[in-house]
């Protein structure tokens, strides 16, 4: 019940800050606005591209997968 809880609370202060982003970037001029929109665009794919790398590191890391039916032992 406890990790309902902090992930609805985590959830509800994203749903904030998001919001509030969105106020700010829609209450400036278009110009700014775009500017703004585009840099956060461009931070986003830059950082799941980040997490995708950490990702595929974590799983030829931790999986015991053969490779060209050689087995490749995880490093320690």
């Amino acid at each position: 019940m406890k990790d309902i809880k902090e992930t609805a609370l985590y959830f509800f202060i994203s749903l904030i800050i998001v919001s509030g982003v969105l106020f700010l970037v829609l209450s400036i001029p278009p110009e700014i606005g775009k500017l703004i929109i585009s840099i956060m665009l461009g931070l986003f794919i830059f950082i799941g591209f980040i997490f995708f790398l950490c990702l595929l590191n974590y799983i030829f890391k931790h999986a015991k997968c053969t490779v060209f039916d050689v087995f490749v032992p995880p490093s320690e």
